[in-house]
């Protein structure tokens, strides 16, 4: 055992909590006999992925038919036509794409245009069908439809583009859909994407939970605004409505990773603690209400850790320990929450996060994040872990090295990052830090200070791939060390100082508002 079996403190939450008021329940997306309509808002016009971003993945998730042809739902009309059919009064259900040309060479940023009556959403996909789409966009009123497509950080050579039609809205069931098959010669070959003095490929965070300044006081000495800011809610309160922004030093507003929770974790609501209920649909409107309240707080949504730690034995969706938690159980649940996190924040990265060294993690696995076949999927894989657990539980209660939390287990970073890789996801670090038994996270002041601990952390995240690496949250709980109050921890601030003072965030796979 890695972790002590203790869940966060309530005390963990933001000060302000709104109670929950239940919504109209939500079925889940992709109803008998139907399609579901597309990505959730990806693409160039809104959605978690760039749509130049190309996934570091070795098999990638499954999308729309390899070959380019409508589903089995399909009863439209399709076809590509360069020179007459936007001026042809078309069918309704009828997909024509004019431009590019069949075959043509693009570079650049590539508009794509066409005509799609009775169509609500049209997206453009590569070959691979990697999520999101390279391009989503809504009709207009008499079916045309023009959307671009920025093949700069795309790979040079021969694509097989797809272009995709739904008579439904993003993440939502379709009744009809088409489908044109579009090759294409990409000229402009592979760009850096996060180029420039001091630019990041990945954001920079921390967990606050209550402390509402904990952003702008990292700022002060570490001489740069955080992207991230990262809190748990609860089936019945949770960030939102009148609730305070986190804000940095400026009043800018850092993006947000919540942990959402699958059912009651703290005996909040005795309601809503049965997976099987979870699984079935049951708690839809109450994962609705849950995403809908994220929607309006002033902080945007980055990522929702959904049913985090699941492999470990202290919440209640993991199997065995809550009523009727199984695996199976915690699979539905996840994706019906997903769905309802889509439906209401269009640029939400889902995040299935493992712990540290705990048991195997797959029969939790809810599969990669596909807009047609599944869209309750997971957009990046995440691990929770900290110095100080494993010094205890697996280095008979020496100081451990980084070296350990990266190869020193069957579930640890070189795991996360070759599964994420199989399965053409991204990662992350949501929870962990260096530290002792004795750390006390956020304001405790001084601590371990394991200043190399630190910067090798921050190395190894230098070292994965561009694009492959998301973002870092060092905790704000015990026993992790005060990475916040200025001089706490001199030789931990003094790795963050080094290499992240005067950075900022430049990576192109985040197209929500952009972080301070």
């Amino acid at each position: 055992m890695t972790r002590d079996s203790r869940p966060l403190s309530p005390c963990a939450l933001p000060l302000l909590l709104l109670l929950l008021l239940p919504g109209a329940a939500c079925s889940p997306n992709g109803g008998s006999g139907a399609s579901t309509g597309g990505s959730d808002g990806g693409g160039s016009d809104g959605g978690g992925f760039d749509a130049g971003e190309i996934d570091p993945s070795e098999s990638g998730a499954t999308g729309p038919d390899a070959a380019g042809t409508p589903d089995a739902s399909s009863d439209v009309a399709a076809s590509h036509d360069a020179a007459s059919d936007t001026g042809t009064s078309l069918a309704p259900y009828t997909l024509v794409v004019t431009a590019p040309a069949s075959g043509a060479t693009v570079s650049g940023t590539t508009t794509v245009t066409g005509k799609a009556p009775g169509f609500l959403n049209v997206e453009v996909w590569d070959a691979t069908h990697q999520h999101p789409p390279l391009a989503q966009v809504a009709p207009q009123p008499d079916g045309t439809f023009t959307t671009t497509v920025a093949t700069a950080s795309l790979p040079s050579g021969s694509d097989a583009w797809t272009v995709w039609a739904w008579d439904s809205a993003p993440g939502q069931p379709a009744t009809h859909s088409a489908s044109v098959s579009l090759p294409v010669v990409i000229a402009s070959g592979t760009a850096t994407p996060d180029a420039g003095p001091g630019a990041l490929g990945y954001m920079v965070g921390i967990k606050s939970n209550s402390v509402q300044n904990g952003a702008a006081t990292v700022q002060g000495w570490l001489g740069r605004p955080l992207d991230l800011v990262g809190t748990t809610i609860t089936t019945t309160s949770y960030v939102g409505g009148s609730n305070s922004a986190y804000t940095d030093e400026n009043g800018a507003l850092p993006l947000l990773e919540v942990s959402f929770p699958l059912v009651s974790i703290f005996g909040e609501n005795p309601a809503y603690t049965d997976m099987a209920q979870a699984a079935a649909g049951a708690y839809d409107s109450v994962y609705e209400a849950m995403s809908a309240d994220l929607a309006s707080f002033p902080n945007q949504l980055l990522s929702a850790r959904i049913g985090w730690e699941f492999n470990g034995s202290w919440y209640a969706w993991s199997n065995g320990v809550g009523t009727n938690a199984t695996y199976a159980n915690y699979v539905s649940a996840f994706q019906h929450a997903a769905q309802m996190l889509r439906k209401h924040n269009p640029h939400v990265l889902i995040q299935w996060c493992v712990a540290w060294g705990q048991p195997d993690p797959t029969p939790y696995w809810p599969g990669a994040y596909d807009a047609t076949t599944n869209p309750g999927g997971v957009d990046v894989i995440s691990i929770d872990f900290y110095q100080a657990n494993i010094s205890q539980y697996n280095n008979g209660g020496q100081q451990s090295s980084w070296a350990l939390a990266q190869s020193g287990t069957t579930i640890d970073l070189d795991w996360v990052a070759a599964f994420a890789q199989k399965n053409g996801v991204r990662i992350a670090l949501s929870e962990y830090g260096a530290g002792s038994s004795s750390s006390g996270g956020i304001g405790s002041g001084h601590g371990l200070d394991d200043g190399v601990w630190t910067a090798a952390s921050i190395a190894w995240i230098n070292a994965q791939p561009p694009g492959f690496f998301l973002w870092s949250l060092w905790s704000d709980d015990a026993p992790a060390d005060d990475i916040v109050t200025p001089g706490a921890n001199p030789g931990e601030q003094a790795a963050w100082t080094s290499a992240w003072g005067g950075t900022h965030f430049a990576g192109t796979w985040w197209t929500g508002n952009a972080p301070p």
